[in-house]
């Protein structure tokens, strides 16, 4: 299970850079209908909208050299790739209400904290399991 540093450092970078784009995704839809319905709510529909969008940016920026896939095959990725999201949507949405109602936090706040908690464990579950790269 060896895998250069450089290549880990690579898709660290390109993890962030697709997550960070992927929040702003999710914030800009939470700031958007909060107003509409309860928060926790708008925060995860932002939150599944921008999983959609990180598995696109995730499958050819981040892991860009794990095996391509196609047909079924690639359906089954993406539906792991879900999987992970929908466990990380319950992480998310647990610290979400936590920092909101037991801390107090503001929501933009809460949904800083609670992204940042979900995605740890994503990047691993991801790199290791769901989009391995050749040789993992």
């Amino acid at each position: 299970m060896s895998h250069k540093p450089s290549r880990l450092g690579s898709r660290l970078c390109y993890f962030a850079l697709a997550g960070t784009s992927c929040f702003l995704v999710q914030i800009l839809i939470l700031a958007s209908l909060e107003r509409f319905m309860l928060s926790v709510v708008a925060n995860a529909i932002g939150f599944a909208v921008s999983a959609q969008l990180n598995f696109l940016m995730s499958y050819r920026l981040t892991w860009r050299d794990s095996v391509r896939k196609a047909g079924i095959v690639l359906a089954r990725v993406w539906i792991k790739f879900n999987c992970v999201a929908l466990g990380a949507l319950c992480v998310n949405s647990v610290c979400f209400v936590v920092s909101k109602h037991e801390l107090n936090a503001p929501d933009m706040i809460a949904a800083i904290a609670a992204t940042f908690v979900s995605t740890v464990g994503t990047f691993f579950i991801n790199h290791l399991f769901v989009l391995k790269p050749k040789g993992v």
